[in-house]
């Protein structure tokens, strides 16, 4: 048996399941449990009204050495993730508070190691890893609709509009043929849309592979956002407040990475 707790990050929700004290550890535990398994449960867990309801499932079991923890992370469709930025402060505040670790907890993903430590007020603070894959003023073509977009990896790749993007009534059918498209396979981004309020406030709405969906927030798309206005007001490196629909992110960048 396996404890699980449900923690928020800016209004992203998780589901973590904590087996860094199973008799069970990770590597074990997929041999039992395959992937696909896995994938099944964070669709039964994830599901809103039926079930525990969350953006994500994490999977938790401890690092190779003393204050490192592995995971495994799925979205609520049961698709594996390589990072999220919003999960990361939640387990990197789950580990400092309740098992005991820290000062400083580093965190092994697909996308890289994540460092995690309590902030002010207690609220975790984490840096991410590096931007990579950045490309300014792609275009593709849906329909008879030209799309702008820029493209940049923050863990997880996203495709950011701020440019003659229009929403249509049906957004979902709209975003999904943009991540589909062929231009961004094998890997398909989640698509953002940004708008900057001046030289130090930003906001985007996120329609989240994994979730399709707009979410309440996504860490990584945060880091997206606030790292293409610094780019373009010619700065490579500052602090940027992001604006969630629920709660605002200090973010700092420091030689491409965000703190």
């Amino acid at each position: 048996m396996a404890d699980f707790i449900k923690m928020q990050g800016t209004g992203n929700d998780f589901v973590i399941v904590d087996i860094t004290k199973s008799e069970t550890p990770l590597e074990k535990a997929k041999i039992r449990f395959s992937s696909e398994d896995l994938s099944q449960l964070a669709i039964k867990i994830c599901q809103r009204r039926m079930s525990i309801g969350a953006d994500g499932l994490v999977i938790l079991s401890s690092g190779p050495q003393k204050n490192q923890l592995e995971w495994k992370f799925f979205n609520s469709d049961g698709s594996h993730a390589e990072m999220c930025g919003n999960a990361a402060r939640c387990v990197a505040l789950y580990a400092i508070s309740h098992l005991n670790l820290g000062p400083l907890v580093e965190i092994h993903t697909t996308a890289g190691v994540i460092r995690g430590q309590r902030g002010a007020h207690d609220h975790p603070k984490i840096t991410m890893t590096p931007v990579t894959g950045f490309k300014e003023k792609q275009v593709i073509h849906l329909g008879d609709q030209s799309v702008e977009f820029d493209y940049l990896n923050t863990g997880v790749p996203h495709a950011l509009h701020s440019r003659n993007f229009e929403v249509s009534e049906n957004f979902r059918q709209q975003f999904s043929l943009l991540r589909n498209h062929s231009n961004f396979q094998p890997q398909e981004p989640t698509s953002q849309i940004v708008k900057v309020i001046d030289d130090y406030h930003v906001r985007s709405a996120s329609f989240e592979r994994g979730v399709e969906s707009f979410t309440l927030a996504c860490g990584t798309g945060a880091v997206a956002a606030a790292f293409l206005h610094l780019n373009r007001i010619d700065k490579a490196y500052g602090t940027v407040r992001y604006l969630f629909p629920v709660a605002i992110a200090m973010l700092k960048l420091v030689k491409k990475v965000f703190i």
